[in-house]
């Protein structure tokens, strides 16, 4: 079974780009937010598993999401997502009072505040992300030990997964897996380091 990139790896993609980034908690209170600065980096390892029937197929890539300004005075910021160093995906941001938006459409991608048991929806094209914040505990990945959120997401047609999210880094650990015609598939990604031009 070869191993081909999908309709559904780059749907992951697009949701991978959308939540990562939960910052400001105090108590049962989350404050969403993304860090849109200019050269913030986050690098990922781990698995993606193909079964088909009896088959099954294991690969261990390496993902990158890397953040830029699109413009010194500008307040887009290009948002690219690199596997292997090929870009796969691109998305544009941008923040407002309401949260993390989508500057063509207006959707909110993020809202500003919910609290824990809160549950929201997000579309993706013609797909409805369904969310709900669980609980808040630690992490530990390859990068290190994390205060972190557990979220629980799911899309009626294609699968569910699972967040873990520290306030001030972002995703920390990701889990998913989506129905794939005769068989499934199972995406584990664990960070494996973070750097921030503003922490240097």
């Amino acid at each position: 079974m070869a191993y081909q990139r999908t309709r559904y790896t780059i749907w992951l993609i697009v949701c991978l780009l959308s939540f990562i980034g939960f910052t400001g908690c105090t108590g049962a209170q989350v404050d969403l937010a993304f860090p849109l600065q200019s050269g913030n980096t986050w690098n990922y390892q781990g698995t993606v598993t193909y079964t088909l029937g009896k088959q099954e197929q294991s690969m261990s890539p390496t993902f990158q999401l890397v953040v830029r300004q699109l413009g010194e005075k500008n307040s887009l910021y290009d948002v690219s997502l690199l596997e292997e160093n090929e870009e796969l995906a691109k998305l544009q941001l941008t923040s407002s009072p309401k949260g993390l938006i989508n500057p063509f459409t207006g959707e909110i991608w993020l809202p500003k505040t919910i609290k824990l048991g809160s549950k929201w929806t997000v579309t993706l094209g013609q797909d409805k992300l369904q969310f709900i914040l669980r609980s808040q505990g630690s992490t530990t990945v390859p990068a290190g030990t994390f205060p972190t959120y557990f979220i629980d997401f799911r899309e009626a047609r294609k699968g569910r997964g699972s967040l873990w999210l520290d306030p001030e880094v972002g995703i920390i650990l990701f889990n998913w897996t989506s129905r794939t015609p005769g068989g499934h598939s199972t995406t584990h990604l664990e960070l494996s380091s973070y750097s921030s031009p503003g922490n240097n």
